[in-house]
């Protein structure tokens, strides 16, 4: 039954306002009048369960008159309008003459209005600590705000009081999407990988994103609320020794006064944008895009925008690049013209489907154009390992035409078992490495990556794939190996024992294999005592003082190192003494050790002692003049001492060119900046080595990037007079790095490009799916047109997603299903009071393939229940729950509380289009699909994430 309300308010115009906003909700409204006369009228002609009423009234009876009437013959709740707060006196006077449910005070929200009507559903009120709770009549809980005032007589005694209460479970609602919404704009804002700031009117800073800050070394309070020109920049200008000091402060004044005069211009709704030169922490120049930018609201500035984006990598291959731009430009074009084909051929198609295989046809050969323009190879192979069709790619890479390799086999090009293995499997590879015979004899490395293809009786047919040369990859992947080794292979020679202990675990995660020749052990009887090393060899008197030895190291600094002398029982029997020399290797994040790096040696007997130290020079002497990899020792003003053959011949000069030279002499002076504070640190005992990628200058002029490791050589009485420093020569990685990095950036600008193209395209088709339905007048051909317009809509929002999104390669299920459902109950025009929507929804990312037929699943189950679930004037649920499950599982459950489907309607035979859908979207996700009609319409699903090979 519904709520019969009676509104009694002399303002007509606010009077018809309020019975609009409560018949929309279901609310019934007997009478809107302006008097106190017409009031007890409509009360006793119609009887309505609650009166809302102005405290001032016109007519001969007021508002205190008209309460007391109403209590007296009526027993009516009343609900209040005023004026006035709740405490002054005329308030306190109608709450001592009438039983009234609260007041709203003008100008009030609509929501404010609800909450005073709904009370009439409270039994009682509850306190619960921090808030309090209304109980419904039945039963059901609801927090609500509530507040007191006292009633007193005209004595000033205390006879009552009054209670105002507010229903805040909407409110609670909108609090909680607003901390969901804070948190997910500080996350994006704070990892972004740009700088960007927020800025007031005058240029006062009052926001920074942590990228900003952590590029610049400062913390937020000491520059939010400073003008944003004093921002501490650090300009290239300010670093280059050939710019005077006066030239300095002039380049530092002009960008203060360029960042005014921006500031300035954008207060008034204008875009800024220009570059700025300035210096990395690494001490590297780099240049920035920077814009400022007026956000506005009805036409007038709010706040500024200012955003910083490194461009350094397209401000130095500009010119290199431009032949390149202008073939993507080109390749953009025609692109562009491709799709725009494509959308005029989709409209022809819908108008005319006759010409479906013309234009299937037609997109066969765009794709042939596609793949035989990207940088990798593509090819099919039928079901014996034959080449049915090879891209002209396979010129380049194995130097055959693509008609020489038609009809060959995939054993006549690559290693015969592995060829065979792949095609015996029929399964999907991905990323293997073949070994491929070139035209001309020799062997590359290609990686390799294809799916298998069947035939409509589903007989395997070939396989379809992609190939891409890796060879340079493998030749860095070997060099890192070999390096790996040789740097093992000095660790074993050294005569003492290298380890490393953590101290978390109590154990040594590293030991050299010189621990079996001190101590007799073979290294799988030491690898098996793991904890129990030191407790079952070390000497019970030593072993009690290991604990004061690591309390010392818990207090220590970088650099500083601890000797700790023990005794260690012998594979014999007998009592070896050792010393070790330890340093804190790792820390933990709160600052505390976590690892030490030490070594021990073994000094038993002096005599042995000495001969070992004298062995070991000996090894060292041959390691550094026999080492693959550059090694040279200074003194300690930094000039060579020693340089091994292997760093000469890496810059070029002999030995004795390089003897008394300054190593500052062949260093980059870019790079001098940033090793001399390594090296001061090392020189003052703070530091005892360091390791940095830097530039050399050769003898010939040419530079070189190189990877070294430096460490202090000290005397007998600890002092660091020498520094030994071993050189690789890393340039030819830096080159594959950076091509490495450019391809990358290129591919993903190109990949954001195509879905925000096909998003675009997806939209105009919507569009015109929505013009069709304009001129039509049969209401089922809309109806058609219109869940089209959902489908489409649907696919679109996955593309929308992927290009604003930081991962172009997965969709979050989670945000993708809120904004389609949001979009769905719009579509419909849904009542929010008639169908609540509950969703439980896990964030779960899934690739393209999988999000599609998802999405499209979950529109045409939430469009039946909307359209058919709920009978007219009926309130109901919707629910869509979507949690992860054991074995990478996915769990979805769709379901309403409405009439459900009848039971004779067999749902996986149906000749409607929703259903139909909904079976072959199911197929598609190889999904597990069962319906529970007990409780209204209930679909539970169960799936795993397509897995398709990528296509670049």
């Amino acid at each position: 039954m519904q709520t019969k309300i009676a509104i009694v308010e002399n303002e007509l115009d606010l009077a018809l306002n309020i019975r609009e906003e409560l018949e929309a909700v279901g609310y019934e409204v007997t009478d809107t009048v302006t008097s106190g006369e017409a009031a007890i009228a409509a009360a006793e002609s119609n009887r309505p369960d609650l009166i809302i009423m102005n405290t001032r009234l016109t007519g001969t009876l007021d508002g205190i008159e008209m309460a007391r009437i109403l209590r007296e013959r009526f027993q009516i709740p009343t609900v209040y309008i005023t004026a006035s707060n709740g405490a002054d006196s005329n308030t306190l006077e109608l709450n001592k003459n009438s039983e009234h449910y609260g007041y709203i005070i003008k100008p009030f929200a609509i929501q404010e209005l609800f909450s005073g009507v709904q009370v009439l559903q409270y039994g009682k009120i509850i306190d619960c600590g921090d808030r309090s709770l209304a109980i419904a009549r039945d039963g059901t809980k609801i927090p609500i705000d509530d507040s007191a005032a006292p009633l007193k007589d005209e004595a000033g005694n205390i006879t009552g009081a009054v209670l105002v209460f507010q229903d805040l479970i909407e409110c609670q609602k909108t609090e909680e999407k607003l901390r969901q919404s804070d948190r997910r704009w500080r996350g994006i804002f704070d990892r972004d990988f740009n700088f960007i700031w927020l800025l007031q009117l005058d240029g006062t800073l009052e926001e920074a994103n942590q990228t900003a800050l952590d590029f610049s070394g400062i913390r937020a309070e000491d520059v939010i609320g400073n003008p944003f020109w004093e921002w501490p920049w650090r300009l290239a200008a300010d670093f280059r020794p050939d710019i005077t000091r006066e030239s300095q402060y002039l380049a530092t004044s002009q960008v203060r006064e360029e960042l005014k005069e921006a500031i300035a211009r954008a207060a008034t709704g204008e875009t800024v944008r220009y570059d700025l030169e300035i210096l990395a922490p690494e001490g590297i120049e780099m240049t920035v895009d920077f814009s400022i930018k007026p956000v506005m609201a009805a036409d007038r500035v709010l706040f500024l925008i200012a955003e910083g984006r490194d461009i350094t990598a397209r401000s130095q291959m500009e010119r290199a690049q431009e032949e390149r731009g202008k073939q993507l430009e080109r390749m953009v074009q025609e692109r562009t013209a491709e799709l725009q084909a494509a959308v005029r051929e989709l409209e022809a198609e819908i108008q005319e489907r006759q010409r479906a295989e013309e234009r299937l046809q037609q997109s066969e050969e765009r794709f042939r154009s596609l793949v035989e323009t990207t940088s990798d190879l593509v090819w099919e192979a039928d079901e014996n390992g034959a080449y049915t069709y090879i891209s002209p790619k396979v010129r380049d890479l194995l130097g055959y035409q693509p008609s020489e390799m038609l009809g060959k086999t995939w054993f006549e090009v690559a290693e015969v078992s592995q060829a065979r293995a792949i095609m015996a499997a029929r399964s999907p590879f991905h990323c293997v490495d073949k070994i491929t015979r070139h035209k001309d004899g020799s062997q590359i490395v290609l990686e390799t990556s294809a799916v298998p293809f069947f035939d409509n009786q589903n007989r395997f047919r070939g396989y379809r794939g992609i190939d891409r040369d890796i060879s340079d990859r493998q030749k860095v992947l070997e060099s890192l190996r070999e390096s790996q080794f040789f740097t093992q292979r000095i660790a074993n020679a050294i005569p003492n024992i290298i380890y490393i202990y953590d101290l978390i675990e109590e154990r040594n995660i590293y030991v050299n294999s010189e621990i079996s020749s001190i101590l007799g052990y073979t290294p799988e009887q030491i690898k098996a005592m793991r904890e129990a090393l030191m407790p079952n060899l070390m000497h019970p008197e030593d072993l009690a003082k290991v604990s004061t030895h690591f309390q010392q190291i818990n207090r220590a600094s970088d650099g500083e190192i601890f000797e700790f002398e023990y005794r260690m029982r012998h594979a014999s029997g007998e009592w070896r003494t050792l010393i070790s020399r330890d340093t804190v290797f790792l820390r933990r994040a709160d600052g505390t050790p976590q690892q030490i790096i030490g070594t021990a040696t073994d000094i038993t007997d002096r005599q042995e002692a000495t001969e070992a130290l004298r062995e070991s020079e000996e090894k060292f002497r041959r390691i550094f003049e026999e080492a693959p990899i550059g090694m040279n020792l200074t003194d300690s003003s930094g000039r060579y001492l020693q340089a091994n053959p292997a760093f000469c011949k890496m810059l070029g000069y002999t030995e004795e060119e390089l003897k008394s030279q300054h190593f500052l002499s062949f260093t980059h002076p870019e790079d001098i900046k940033r090793e001399m504070p390594y090296m001061q640190r090392r020189w003052q005992g703070k530091r005892n080595s360091y390791r940095m990628e830097k530039r050399y200058i050769k003898k010939n002029g040419e530079i070189i990037w190189t990877k070294i490791t430096a460490g202090s050589i000290k005397d007998g009485m600890g002092d660091s007079n020498y520094a030994l420093a071993m050189v690789e020569d890393i340039s030819d990685r830096k080159q594959a790095q950076a091509k490495l990095q450019e391809s990358l950036e290129e591919k993903e600008v190109l990949l954001r490009e195509i879905h925000h193209r096909v998003k675009n395209n997806l939209h105009v088709i919507a569009n015109l799916l929505d013009m069709q339905s304009d001129y039509t007048e049969d209401e089922a051909a809309k109806t058609i047109l219109l869940e089209s317009q959902n489908r489409v809509r649907t696919m679109a929002k996955v593309h929308q997603q992927l290009c604003q999104s930081d991962n172009i390669a997965r969709v979050n299920l989670r945000e993708y299903i809120e904004n389609l459902v949001e979009k769905l109950l719009a579509v419909h025009k849904i009542n929010p009071y008639q169908v609540q929507l509950i969703l439980e929804l896990e964030p779960i990312a899934v690739n393209l393939e999988t999000a599609i037929p998802c999405g499209l699943l979950i529109n045409e189950l939430v469009t039946n229940s909307l359209k058919y679930a709920f009978t007219e004037g009926h309130i109901g649920e919707i629910l869509i729950q979507l949690q992860s499950g054991q074995e990478q599982q996915l769990h979805l459950i769709i379901g309403d509380n409405g009439i459900g489907i009848p039971e004779e309607v067999d749902w996986q035979q149906t000749n409607t289009l929703g259903l139909r859908l909904t079976n072959i979207l199911a197929r598609q996700l190889k999904a597990a699909i069962e319906l529970d009609r007990s409780k209204g319409t209930c679909f539970r699903l169960a799936f795993s994430e397509l897995q398709y090979k990528p296509r670049f």
